[in-house]
């Protein structure tokens, strides 16, 4: 062989092997998009509910498992309260509300009479529970005199609180409603199933509305106390999420410090600090302090 036909030979071979390598990095490019691909696939099956912004529906069948690693390393103590831990417990009162004295009527051994038997001690057992409920039903005869001089007659005022309505519900049970609807947050239609389930009341929605509308006139000093600290302060949270009220759609505004929080209903969605600012009437569950 000539070194003609060597010089075409190693061509050859050097373009073969371009070839070679081009195919190689190819190759290489497509499995490096292949594994970012398995990666991003698997990231997409691994999320749920749980993890992502997936609805609970998009789980399926069966319910996820959540796999959470707690950081909290292992203290080597036995678990449940440590010596010298100062427990809490029912401890026993000098002077209970109501006592009763539980006395043996015959032997248990030989059915003797113990009526006119020795006492040989008396044992303690309290009971702590709460008492049968019910709503206490309270007449209010409101006496009318005529004067002897004028000849007008004169009403006697009733308590703060109660109105001329010959049948009405007390304070302390509008209290209860308003407590439950405002500051545990229940649906007024539960707000009316406790009651009714309690104490056999006929309240209704309205009614719990009814007994709320007053309370709100002892919150105007404090709802101003907290606007002024909001509007004042250099710092403010703001953020707003829009619910539904009669169908349409209202803008739920929230204002908040480190030490005060002020929620604002309001049909227009803008400046959350002008809107603390403004003239609004906010539900007392959205008011905390």
């Amino acid at each position: 062989m000539n070194v003609e036909e060597l010089a075409k030979e190693l061509d050859a071979q050097k373009a073969e092997n371009q070839t070679l390598r081009d195919d190689l990095a190819k190759a290489l490019s497509s499995l490096e998009q292949a594994n970012a691909r398995i990666k991003q696939l698997e990231g997409q099956a691994a999320k749920d509910s749980h993890n992502s912004s997936k609805p609970p529906s998009s789980n399926g069948f069966k319910e996820p498992r959540r796999k959470t690693q707690s950081l909290r390393e292992k203290s080597g103590k036995k678990s449940g309260g440590q010596p010298g831990h100062v427990g809490k417990t029912l401890m026993m009162v000098e002077q209970p509300d109501k006592t009763i004295l539980l006395t043996p009527a015959l032997c248990r051994h030989c059915q003797q009479d113990l009526s006119t038997a020795s006492l040989a001690r008396r044992e303690r057992v309290q009971v702590f529970d709460v008492p049968s409920i019910g709503l206490e039903v309270t007449e209010y005869q409101v006496e009318v005199k005529a004067c002897l001089c004028c000849q007008a007659e004169t009403r006697a005022q009733l308590p703060d609180g109660l109105t001329t309505a010959s049948v009405q519900y007390g304070p302390n049970i509008k209290t209860l409603a308003v407590y439950l609807a405002c500051l545990h947050l229940l649906p007024l239609a539960r707000v009316c199933q406790i009651l009714s389930d309690l104490f056999g009341t006929t309240f209704c929605e309205a009614s719990v509305l009814a007994a709320w509308k007053p309370s709100t006139l002892a919150l105007t000093a404090v709802l101003k106390m907290i606007k002024t600290a909001l509007t004042s302060s250099q710092v403010l949270h703001n953020d707003e999420t829009g619910f539904r009220v009669n169908k349409k759609c209202w803008w739920l505004h929230v204002a908040a410090t480190c030490w005060f929080t002020l929620y604002l209903a309001h049909r227009q969605q803008g400046e959350r600090r002008d809107r603390c600012d403004g003239d609004l009437t906010p539900f007392p569950r959205h008011i905390r302090s």
